[in-house]
């Protein structure tokens, strides 16, 4: 399992940051975005949760533990926050 966070910035109007996330399971690659509105405040890690959630939401619960546990493995930060 592989997670690639790309972001853009500045290059809207309405948005400060756009976080896609592309996730290689080894037969597929499932893709996620996210973006930061311009009056919200701009957090890379709630950018990239965000990115996630959206990328995950219609694959089975199983496979949404492994990619969770991949994400929380990459970034304390990430485990402080969510309080595991």
């Amino acid at each position: 399992m592989n997670l690639k966070f790309y972001s853009t910035t500045g290059e809207t109007t309405r948005f400060k940051r756009i976080t896609t996330v592309e996730i290689d399971t080894g037969k597929e690659t499932i893709v996620g975005a996210a973006a930061c509105h311009i009056r919200d405040q701009d957090d890379k890690l709630l950018g990239q949760k965000a990115a996630l959630t959206n990328a995950i939401r219609e694959i089975p619960r199983d496979m949404r533990k492994d990619i969770w546990g991949e994400f929380f493995k990459r970034s304390k930060r990430a485990r402080d926050l969510c309080g595991i």
